[in-house]
This record gives structure tokens, sequence and C-alpha cells, in this order.
């Protein structure tokens, strides 16, 4: 699962760390900036880049030098020679040169690009990868002397227990606090490993199934939250759920990673019986979502959502989630 974002920052830290050996700093003291982003259009003279601060014209000349960089392998010494002609809206690139007063463009001594058709073989291959050679679950156990955790594996509705042990090259990386995003996870260790962590394990399974040599270890102390939906701010893509266990209201941010899916009908008559069934008027009227005029909601409607790779901590009141379910029906 490789993301963009990992290719930008290995490949600037490699440039930075590459350019400081090398003593590349042009005469009178002042560095070349280092700038990375999105395509938004090409000239024969100019490339219109997205970074994290805004559009920066990226001003190209006879004396700009191209490089392509294979997504397999995204370190400098693996560039190749490329053109303009190779360059495309969409593509991300690496750029360096002497930004201008303005901060707006930058004349550019050399380009990166790692084009998006690259990327996408390339994240093909990945989820191919994962798909066939990734485990996931929830961490049981860890034992420390032997290096090997053991977690809960769910299969068709039954719960296996599966061993994982480390190869002597495993990556371990952790989800940062407050993200369930891939490309933010960060270097970690077995220690920060705890029992209850949802776990992906990239590697081999043994024969049986019982046992499982992991080259790629990714954890996260994440959470799954029942509850019936109070609103929706479409503008801030969030969505406000009265938990079930406390009865406390919770915000779930909708980011661009998480995915949302729906429960069929027949699934939301089982888990959304009738008013009678949950107690009467008084029940059915806590399942109401917020709406901005009575008109909005001709009908009572029980809408609840379960959220599922929450993080935020047990005490939070905003979460950001990986995955939401979302199941509605009238009550009667």
């Amino acid at each position: 699962m490789i993301r963009l974002v990992n290719f930008i920052g290995v490949l600037a830290v490699s440039f930075l760390a590459a350019a400081v050996i090398a003593g590349q700093t042009p005469a009178g003291g002042v560095r070349n900036s280092v700038v990375t982003g999105e395509v938004l259009s090409v000239a024969k003279d100019k490339v219109v880049l997205k970074t994290a601060e805004g559009e920066l014209a990226v001003l190209l000349s006879e004396k700009t030098d191209y490089k392509r960089v294979p997504p397999e392998n995204p370190v400098l010494k693996a560039a190749v020679v490329a053109n303009l002609s190779d360059i495309e809206v969409g593509d991300k690139l690496l750029v360096t040169g002497l930004m201008a007063d303005d901060k707006r463009s930058l004349p550019a001594k050399s380009v990166y690009l790692m084009s998006k058709s690259d990327l996408a073989q390339r994240n093909a291959k990945d989820r191919e990868k994962w798909a066939t050679r990734g485990i996931s679950g929830q961490v049981k156990s860890i034992n420390a002397e032997t290096r090997q955790i053991t977690i809960d594996v769910s299969r068709l509705g039954t719960t296996a227990s599966v061993v994982i042990t480390p190869k002597d090259s495993v990556k371990f990386l952790r989800y940062a606090q407050n993200s369930v995003d891939y490309a933010k996870a960060v270097p970690s260790g077995l220690g920060d490993i705890a029992p209850g962590d949802m776990i992906r394990a990239l590697g081999d399974r043994s024969p049986d199934g019982a046992s499982f040599a992991a080259e790629e270890i990714v954890t996260g102390a994440f959470q799954t939250i029942a509850g019936t939906v109070k609103s929706f701010d479409s503008e801030k893509n969030e969505l406000v759920i009265t938990e079930l266990q406390s009865s406390k209201d919770m915000t779930v941010s909708l980011a661009s990673a998480t995915l949302v899916k729906r429960f069929p009908e027949q699934m939301a008559q089982k888990c959304c019986p009738p008013a009678a069934e949950l107690g009467g008027a008084a029940q059915a009227e806590r399942l109401r979502p917020a709406c901005k005029a009575p008109s909005e909601c001709p009908l009572v409607r029980c809408r609840a959502a379960v959220v599922r790779g929450c993080a935020g901590g047990p005490a939070a009141v905003s979460m950001k989630c990986s995955t939401v379910f979302l199941l509605s029906r009238a009550v009667t």
C-alpha cells in the first residue's frame, strides 16, 4: 500500500540528503528550494503545480533537467532521463530551483517526475499483493520473548487465532494518532503493540493457516462504535451519531480515506424493529434525526451507523474512522 505521500516524502528527503552530501549549495550560500505537487497544466515553458501552499508556476528553460522516478524504487539514484513531453496533468513532480521573491514562481533547475500511470500500476500491484499475501485482525496477546503476536481473525462468522512471527527484516508501522491514513503511518516497533489493537500484516501464511511470517506489520489503536444518526453536515463532511452505550454524541469525520457502505433494507428491518418493540414512541423519537425543517422529516426514521477503525481515544468526542456502515428504515 505504498501511497503517493510516501513517494514525495522519500524523494524529498533523499534529494536533500544527497544535496547536503554533495555540497550542492549555489554561490552566495542560497540553497535551492524543493517543491512537490500535482500537475494542473503543462505548457512548453511552464508547468502549474498544486502544492500545499497553493498554485505555483514552474518556469522551464533549455537548462531544466528532467528525470523520471520509478514507483517501485522511489530514490534519486534510480531516476532515469525524461522529457517535458512525458509530463501530463495529474502527475506528481518534485522540482528544485531558486524560488522567486513573490513565492508564486520557481525557475526549475531539476524536475523529478512520477507519472499517474506509473502510480496506478504500482497501486494495483500493491492491492493485489495485500489481497493475496495479507492478513488482518485484532491483537490478542504479545510474547516479547519470542517476538510473536497472536491475533484473532474473523472468517465466515467464526474467529480463529493466528500467530504472527516477524521476519528478521520486518518493517513495523503504526497509524498516527487521530489518523486512519496509511500514508501517515510512522515507524514503530513490537513494544508499541498492545492487546486490542487492530493489525494488518504482509507476508507468508503457513499451509494450515495457524501461523504467519510477516515482512510488514501495521497496527493502530482503533475502536468500533455503534449509534443512531443525529445529523450530517455536508459542508464539513461530518456525521454526528449518538453512541448507544454512553448515549453521548460523537462526531465522525468522513475523510477522503473513509469507506461508506449502506446495509440492505432487510438487515435494517432486523436491526431497527418497529417502535412498539423499541419501547414505544419515546424510544422512536430518540431515533429521529435532526432536521432543519419539519417538512424534511415526513417520517420518524430509525437511522443507525456502525463506524469501524476509529482513531481518537476512548474519551474523544470527535473521531476519524476508516469505515462507516449505515442502515435506515421507517419506524411504524
